[in-house]
């Protein structure tokens, strides 16, 4: 489904909601600018297990991949 009437799309992730918000955002079919909290989150196994459980995620890629495909504006 296409969005319509929206322009300059805006993905806020704080705390937790921050590595939730940074794959959200390597995924999205929209254009968006993203500002997500990955403080505390270094992207190791451990990291994933207690935060952002997916099987297979790292080797997907992982963070690494995620912040190529969507940079986040609050995070270098």
């Amino acid at each position: 489904m296409k969005q319509s009437g929206f322009s300059n799309v805006r993905l806020i992730g704080v705390g937790k909601a921050g590595i939730w918000a940074q794959f959200a955002a390597a995924v999205a079919e929209t254009p968006l600018s993203l500002e997500a909290d990955l403080k505390g989150f270094a992207g190791n196994d451990a990291d994933f297990v207690d935060n952002f459980f997916v099987p297979g995620i790292q080797r997907a890629g992982g963070l690494k991949a995620a912040k190529m495909l969507a940079p986040s504006v609050s995070n270098p």
